[in-house]
């Protein structure tokens, strides 16, 4: 009997030093206690956020969205893990914008009508994206990231059907399927996928956010394009009206109160997070 406490009261002893493990972010948030249970709901999740505290009361707050002291803990719970090596980035402004790699046309109905451009070995790889996911949330810390999409079913013809997908998670609350309003076109459903991501964080009271996007019109026209245009009245360089001005109006008026990350992904390459994005537009756009 006296050998059986002892082993309780040891594993009791040892559970209060392994802390309490917080996820935010994950497959299924709140506090747990092992670090196995919760790598399970955080490991190759896109943006997991977690944390390792002392207190259960500290755990309960971060997972609550209140911030607190705590340790960051990588998926890969290395013990000298170092951090991922970042991709390079061209600064826009104060904004951000992380060449990801340019994607290629569906070649289905339901199109994104883009053609590739750059050189392969200036962009970063939608597989390495995808092997690096946990890295990538250890790097970016409490940066929430989200993944937006749109798309079009018979673009630019009659009978056109457009939907927006916006993706922070499984079964997350917050996650958007809904059909466009306006004009019926894929550039509209991408501008307007990110506008309404941006909208969440600014009701979530985030001051940062990262958007992964298949959508180079979207990125170029936030980070570029639009101050352009802008200093022009508006205007293209041949003085015509700008395609889309009042979306992208938007857009920029909440990049100004919100600091964005923009990250390029290729698209239909089994990115994870993008093809969730992917999947919300298309049933947005059935709608």
């Amino acid at each position: 009997m006296l050998a059986r406490l002892q082993r309780n009261f040891n594993a009791l002893t040892m559970e209060g030093k392994c802390g309490f493990y917080a996820v935010r972010t994950g497959r299924k948030t709140g506090v747990f206690r092992t670090w196995t249970e919760c790598e399970s709901y955080v490991k190759g999740f896109p943006g997991a956020r977690y944390k390792k505290f002392s207190t259960e009361d500290e755990a309960k707050s971060f997972v609550s969205g209140l911030e607190s002291s705590g340790s960051f803990l990588p998926a890969k719970a290395a013990p000298h893990q170092k951090s991922r090596k970042r991709t390079s980035y061209e600064m826009c402004g104060n904004k951000h914008f992380d060449n990801g790699s340019s994607f290629n046309p569906r070649g289905v109905k339901y199109s994104k009508p883009f053609k590739n451009s750059g050189t392969s070995s200036t962009w970063t790889s939608s597989s390495s994206l995808i092997s690096s996911l946990s890295n990538e949330a250890s790097s970016l810390g409490d940066v929430p990231v989200v993944y937006t999409d749109g798309g079009c079913t018979k673009n630019g013809h009659k009978g056109a059907r457009a939907g927006i997908g916006v993706y922070w998670g499984p079964e997350n609350t917050r996650n958007v399927s809904e059909r466009l309003e306006g004009e019926q076109t894929n550039q509209r459903a991408e501008i307007m996928a990110a506008v309404k991501a941006l909208e969440t964080a600014k009701e979530m009271g985030y001051k940062t956010l990262e958007i992964r996007t298949d959508s180079n019109y979207t990125i170029k026209g936030a980070t570029d394009w639009c101050r352009r245009w802008k200093k022009n009245g508006w205007k293209t360089i041949n003085g015509t009206d700008v395609k889309n001005k009042v979306e992208f109006q938007k857009l920029t008026k909440l990049c100004d109160e919100i600091d964005v990350k923009w990250t390029h992904v290729r698209g239909h390459q089994g990115n994870i997070g993008n093809e969730a994005a992917d999947e919300l537009a298309r049933k947005g756009a059935m709608k």
